[in-house]
């Protein structure tokens, strides 16, 4: 009996995840064109969303089979208040692939630096990047570790405007730009003394920081923030 009250628990606890993603589906839905952190926050909803009906399946099987209730010939009610899980996959991926269109992000992209037109090819465009602490859920391979990005401007010591990809790091305690990319924007730099511990404990130093404005790419939002300055951020995106 104690492992079946287990069992219902856990399923409750996936039910409330669904119902958790369902508001949320409902809340963007009513802010469209969606923003492209909108977007990526979606995207990374739908990833943890998608694995949830295998586990409840999972779930509710082994349930059935420890009930004590005699076997019936319909559908279990749990079973058909959990095939909503369907219809909110479905309205997720149409608001995704709305927004793609919406920002043009699919199959066809405006270069950030040239302006040319590129067609059917994924690659990113040839833009700056800096790194930013966020809560967004990096995407995992067993071997790769693939971050969000997001495209913002950034102002430069002039007041001029800047394309930059913003790499959404959740595992970052601090915000981080390259050198070449914050003399590029003329900003001022304070001296700092900081020691930063990354993968496989790996040390790197930064003597300067400095502080970066960002604006969004589709709405008015704009905030400052302090960024260590470090010589390179990333290695090539192809």
């Amino acid at each position: 009996m104690s492992e079946l009250k287990t069992l219902i628990k856990k399923r409750s606890a996936i039910k409330s995840k669904l119902t958790i993603f369902g508001n949320h589906i409902k809340l963007i839905e009513t802010s469209k064109p969606l923003t492209e952190l909108q977007i990526i926050g979606l995207q990374c909803r739908l990833r943890k969303i998608e694995p949830l009906y295998e586990e409840f399946d999972t779930l509710q099987t082994e349930i059935e089979i420890l009930s004590d209730e005699p076997p019936v010939e319909e559908v279990p009610v749990e079973r058909v208040q959990f095939d909503d899980y369907y219809l909110l996959v479905a309205r997720a991926k149409s608001l995704l692939a709305a927004g793609r269109k919406d920002s043009e992000s699919v199959a066809e992209f405006s270069d950030a630096e040239s302006g040319g037109r590129v067609r059917n090819l994924v690659r990113l465009p040839k833009i700056d990047y800096i790194v930013l602490k966020t809560d967004v859920v990096p995407v995992t391979t067993p071997t790769r570790v693939f971050l969000s990005t997001a495209l913002v401007k950034v102002v430069d010591g002039k007041g001029n405007k800047h394309t930059a990809r913003a790499i959404l790091d959740n595992g970052s305690g601090i915000n981080i730009v390259s050198e070449a990319f914050c003399s590029k924007l003329g900003l001022p730099r304070r001296n700092v003394s900081s020691t930063v511990l990354g993968f496989n404990n790996h040390v790197s130093h930064s003597t300067q920081s400095c502080n970066l404005t960002i604006e969004s790419m589709h709405t008015s939002y704009r905030t400052n923030i302090d960024c260590y300055v470090f010589t390179n951020v990333t290695d090539h995106i192809h």
